[in-house]
C-alpha cells in the first residue's frame, strides 16, 4: 500500500473492503452502496478505536453511487481507493464528512487517499467536510462539484489535489478553513491552528463561486502550491465572518497561483502576518490582483508577480506593507472589458500607513499603455518609503505623489 508523504505517517492496522461479502459494495454506479459502504467505516470505527487505526478499501477502479452522507466519527480511519476508485454522489448532502460523535471532541490521525469523487449529481453540499480534526491529510480528487471543502477547528491538517469546475455558484466555494466561531447560545469553537494546501482549484468559470476562503481565528496557514483558476469570484479572501475573537494570522503563500477570477485575486479583509513569496496574481476580471483592506496588518510580498488585472495590481489600505523585488504591470487591463490609463500598478489609500517599498519594477517597456502610473499616493496617506523603484514605461507617469515629502513620507531614487 502507498501513503501520502505527510510526516503523520497515517497507517491503519486493520483493512476492509467495501466489496466483501459482510459489505457486498458493487462499483457499477448503478444502485445506491451508502449503506454497504457506511457499515466498512462503522466497523472499521470499531477497530481503529481498539488497535489505533484501520482502513477502508475501495477496490478496483469500482465506481460507488451514494445518496447520502458518509461519516467517519472515529480517529486513526483512513479511506483509501485503489486503481482509480471513485464515488458517485447524488443529491444534496456532504460527500464525506469527519466529526466524532461527542461534540467538540477532537478526532485524530485520519485520511483520504487515492479516492476520486465525480460530484455532477450534487445539488449542495460539500465534497470534504471535518470538524474538531487533528493530524490528517485529505487528498481530494473532485469533478464537477457544489462546494469543495470545509474544515473547522481543525489542529494540523493537511489538503492535496484538484478540485475541477465545480459550479455551486454564489454562496459556494472551493475551500474554506474556519476557526473560532462563535456560537449561538455564546462560547466559542476552537480556534484553528497549521494548515497545509497543495491543491488546485477552479476550471470553468462559474459566477459567485468563490475559491479558498480562510475565516476567523486561525494561525499557520502554508499554500505550499495553491492555484486558483477562473473562480466565478476571488481566488483567495481572509476574512472573520464567524465573529471570532481573533483574525486569520501567519498566512505564507509560496506558490500562489491566481488567474482570470472574476472578482480580486486575493483580498485580504481581514488578517495579520501575511507573506507571499514567488507567486503570479494574474488578470482579476473585474478586480484588482490583490486587496488589502482598512485594518489588516503586515502583509509582504517579493518576487511575486501581479499582472493584467481590470482595476490595480496592488490596492493597499492596511497597516504594513513591505513590498521587494515584485513586477506589477499592464493591469488597468482592458482584456474583460475594463479601461486603460485609469488604474495604477499600486494605489496607497487614504488609510495607507507603514509601507516600504524597494527594488520593484510598476510598469513594462513593451505593453506601456495599460497603468496611468506605476504607484499612486493618496493625499491622507503616511508612513512610506518609496525607494530604488522602476516606475518607468506608464500611460501618464511613473509616481503621482499626493501625500507629500518629510521626514514620514519618503520618495527618493526611483526612475
Amino acid at each position: 500500500m502507498t501513503y501520502l508523504a505527510t510526516g503523520f505517517a497515517i497507517v491503519g492496522k486493520y483493512r476492509f473492503n467495501i466489496t466483501n461479502p459482510s459489505y457486498a459494495a458493487v462499483g457499477n454506479n448503478a444502485n445506491n452502496q451508502t449503506p454497504a459502504i457506511q457499515a466498512a467505516i462503522d466497523d472499521a470505527e470499531i477497530a481503529a478505536l481498539a488497535a489505533g487505526g484501520a482502513d477502508v478499501i475501495f477496490p478496483d477502479g469500482g465506481e460507488y453511487r451514494i445518496t447520502a452522507g458518509l461519516r467517519v466519527k472515529q480517529g486513526g480511519v483512513n479511506l483509501i481507493g485503489e486503481g482509480g476508485a471513485a464515488l458517485y454522489p447524488v443529491g444534496n448532502f456532504d460527500t464525506i464528512r469527519f466529526e466524532s460523535a461527542s461534540t467538540q471532541t477532537y478526532m485524530y490521525r485520519n485520511s483520504i487517499q487515492g479516492l476520486l469523487s465525480f460530484e455532477a449529481g450534487k445539488t449542495g453540499g460539500v465534497t470534504l467536510a471535518g470538524k474538531y480534526v487533528a493530524d490528517c491529510e485529505f487528498e481530494l480528487s473532485g469533478f464537477n462539484g457544489f462546494s469543495g471543502w470545509e474544515l473547522e477547528s481543525f489542529n494540523t491538517a493537511k489538503i492535496t489535489g484538484k478540485l475541477n469546475s465545480y459550479t455551486g455558484g454564489a454562496g459556494a466555494y472551493y475551500g474554506h478553513a474556519i476557526g473560532g466561531r462563535l456560537l449561538p447560545g455564546g462560547g466559542y469553537n476552537a480556534r484553528s491552528d497549521s494548515l497545509i494546501l497543495n491543491l488546485i482549484t477552479g476550471g470553468a468559470l462559474c459566477a459567485g463561486m468563490q475559491g479558498v476562503i480562510l475565516d476567523g481565528f486561525m494561525h499557520t496557514v502554508t499554500a505550499e502550491r495553491l492555484f486558483c483558476i477562473n473562480v466565478g469570484g476571488n481566488g483567495v479572501i481572509t476574512q472573520n465572518s464567524v465573529s471570532a475573537v481573533d483574525k486569520p494570522a501567519f498566512l505564507e503563500f509560496k506558490d500562489l497561483q491566481c488567474d482570470g477570477c472574476s472578482s480580486d485575486s486575493v483580498r485580504l479583509n481581514s488578517g495579520q502576518d501575511i507573506v507571499f513569496n514567488g507567486g503570479h496574481l494574474n488578470r482579476s476580471r473585474t478586480g484588482s490582483n490583490l486587496y488589502i483592506a482598512p485594518g489588516v496588518k503586515d502583509v509582504a510580498a517579493s518576487a511575486t508577480r501581479f499582472i493584467g488585472a481590470t482595476k490595480d495590481g496592488i490596492e493597499h489600505y492596511g497597516k504594513g506593507l513591505r513590498l521587494n523585488g515584485i513586477i506589477a504591470k499592464n493591469n488597468s487591463n482592458n482584456e474583460f472589458g475594463g479601461s486603460t490609463n485609469v488604474y495604477r500598478g499600486l494605489i496607497m489609500g487614504s488609510t495607507s500607513r507603514d509601507v516600504a517599498v524597494s527594488g520593484c519594477q510598476f510598469g513594462d517597456a513593451d505593453t506601456p499603455s495599460f497603468q496611468s502610473y506605476g504607484i499612486a499616493i493618496d493625499g491622507a496617506a503616511n508612513s512610506f518609503g518609496i525607494t530604488g523603484n522602476n516606475v518607468s514605461h506608464n500611460q501618464t507617469g511613473g509616481i503621482i505623489n499626493n501625500a507629500g515629502t518629510g521626514a514620514t513620507k519618503v520618495v527618493a531614487n526611483n526612475f
